[in-house]
């Protein structure tokens, strides 16, 4: 059974917005109920797994510097693959603290949810989010715990339709629940009488999500949105949400609806064979390169990030670099008029020399808006300046959190549309990447590769897990396969005669001191990782998706089929028989 969110864009509430904030903030103060849990068991976790953690990792060091010690003799060979190491087993008594931590986590986080007042849906969604996070932390005792969220308008409201709710049934609005109804503003035809399909104007429809009861009648928040595209007719609905997301000074919407069933926006089989990715940005004359290809047919490119789409975020970055100004020079103007100030403006900006401490733009403006309303007779022309400021700081803040906003989601696109395309290949290969390395700074005394140094200032906006998330998931909705190889030596060993040499990797191509070969250094790569994958050397991690279909039925599974299969207890059905 697929599942797959369908989302559209929305505008406020336009009733019972009051109660939408509301629940918004119950939520928020729930989900940091749930932290604050969650910090608690974190500590204690992490006490008892840290010494077993630090033993694994021991390990893994002594393994690695006899990994590093073989390849300093053999320095022609490839890098030998270090053994996974076996999960760690905690002692009995661990185990049985362990099991009265969670017991009690769980009676805690049971105690918080019958004591607030949001709704039950979106309880829910908030505790899945919280469980997801300590999932995610609890995986290394050494992480930080998960982080206190400020409630600042944004959130989810959310209602789950237990059982599940047809298309049909949304659309017809008879629903106690969740209704998706025309809104009285659309037209439903073109100005020549032709009907008009979802769009920005005929498509425009009104969520009506329950969001508490008088009684047992439900009191509804309108959400109008724009339906810009149907839902499957075949699928059932499971979740109703609606998303505020706070850009700049301004609460965002959106709606979602969770729909299960077959065949949910399948893509297309695979008809070709195999295609390796090389990824890592490089600047070109018309963009920047995040990735060479290569397939089995011979058939190589690139993918090129638009020249246009970088000219973009830079403004962002411009805008961010006015503001800086900006506030800097309103910040010396305080300085020599805080004698003049109220005197609440006063204590609230003490500080030392180097007046304010807090460096916060959103602080300043809010003084500023208090100082509007009780200002002192003779400051009108200092506080004129000051909001003078703040409407222009406020201006381009909302202007540059829309430029970074449109330039993502373009970013987002253009991944999407690749990972379709590379979605038509039967395997796919890419290099295993341990992305922090590119983040993380050299230390005292080291020097800093060339490459290395030139590439950092581009991997946020290059965003290369936003790209391998993009890839996995179309591969695995075509049921492809996809392929992660070892990437040491790719780059530096020759794809025509496959001998290594040392080179400086910031030069795009490379001439071969052995055979003479001209290339491409990242498409000679590329086909080194083809050759690995096809040959399967230096494979780290494999995609069951593709070959679960190939493989032969298990014994277990044939003894499931003709009722053999063994119990929990020991015998087999077979066994129980007279």
């Amino acid at each position: 059974m697929d599942q797959r969110t369908y989302s559209y864009g929305a505008r406020p509430p336009t009733t019972n917005a009051d109660l939408v904030r509301e629940q918004l903030w119950l939520a928020s103060r729930y989900r940091n109920d749930l932290t604050e849990n969650s910090r608690a068991y974190h500590e204690q976790w992490s006490a008892i797994c840290k010494p077993y953690w630090q033993a694994r990792s021991d390990e893994r060091k002594r393994l690695g510097a006899e990994v590093d010690a073989t390849r300093a003799e053999h320095s022609d060979e490839p890098k030998p693959a270090i053994s996974k190491l076996p999960p760690f087993r905690l002692s009995t008594e661990d185990e049985a603290k362990l099991k009265a931590l969670t017991g009690a986590r769980y009676a805690a986080n049971k105690s918080k949810y019958n004591d607030t007042d949001a709704a039950w849906g979106t309880r829910l969604v908030v505790g899945e989010a919280v469980e997801a996070a300590v999932r995610a932390v609890c995986k290394q005792p050494f992480g930080k715990p998960p982080p206190f969220s400020r409630y600042d308008g944004s959130g989810a409201l959310a209602v789950q339709l237990q059982g599940g709710l047809s298309v049909a049934d949304l659309l017809d609005g008879n629903d106690t629940r969740a209704r998706v109804i025309r809104d009285a503003r659309a037209r439903k035809e073109r100005p020549d009488g032709v009907p008009l399909g979802p769009g920005r104007s005929g498509g425009r429809k009104q969520l009506w999500l329950r969001i508490g009861s008088d009684g047992r009648a439900p009191v509804w928040a309108v959400f109008p949105f724009s339906y810009h595209r149907d839902l499957p007719e075949h699928a059932v609905v499971k979740w109703v949400r609606v998303v505020a997301r706070r850009v700049a000074t301004k609460l965002k919407y959106s709606v979602q609806f969770v729909v299960e069933g077959q065949g949910l926006n399948p893509l297309l089989s695979p008809v070709k064979k195999t295609i390796a990715i090389d990824v890592g940005w490089r600047k070109r004359d018309n963009g920047v390169r995040v990735a060479a290809w290569c397939d089995s047919a011979g058939q190589h490119g690139e993918l090129l990030m638009p020249e246009q789409l970088f000219a973009r975020w830079e403004k962002a970055e411009s805008l961010q670099g006015i503001r800086d100004r900006m506030f800097n020079d309103v910040v010396a103007e305080v300085r020599a008029h805080r004698e003049t100030a109220p005197e609440w403006f006063r204590e609230e900006t003490q500080g030392s020399g180097a007046w304010p401490e807090w460096r916060a733009m959103n602080r300043l403006a809010r003084l500023v808006w208090k100082w509007r309303k009780e200002h002192l007779p003779g400051d009108q022309a200092f506080c004129a300046r000051l909001e003078s400021w703040r409407a222009q700081d406020k201006h381009l803040y909302e202007w540059q959190a829309n430029q970074r906003l449109s330039v993502l989601r373009a970013r987002r696109d253009i991944y999407r549309c690749a990972a379709k395309w590379i979605a038509g290949y039967e395997r796919v290969v890419f290099e295993k990447l341990d992305l922090r390395d590119f983040a993380e700074l050299p230390g005292d005394g080291e020097e800093e590769p060339r490459a290395v140094r030139a590439a950092r200032p581009r991997r946020f906006k290059v965003a290369l897990s936003e790209l391998f998330a993009c890839v996995k998931d179309a591969v695995t909705r075509a049921n492809g396969e996809w392929i992660a190889v070892d990437p040491a030596w790719t780059t530096q060993h020759c794809s025509a005669c496959n001998k290594r040499e040392e080179f400086d990797a910031v030069e795009l191509h490379h001439h071969c001191s052995h055979c003479g070969e001209t290339w491409d250094q990242d498409l000679n790569a590329a086909k080194n990782l083809l050759r690995a994958a096809t040959c399967g050397e230096g494979v780290e991690d494999r995609s069951n998706a593709h070959t679960r279909a190939n493989k032969e039925e298990s014994k277990a599974s044939k003894r499931r089929k003709k009722g053999l299969a063994t119990r929990r207890e020991g015998c087999s059905k077979e066994a129980q028989q007279p």
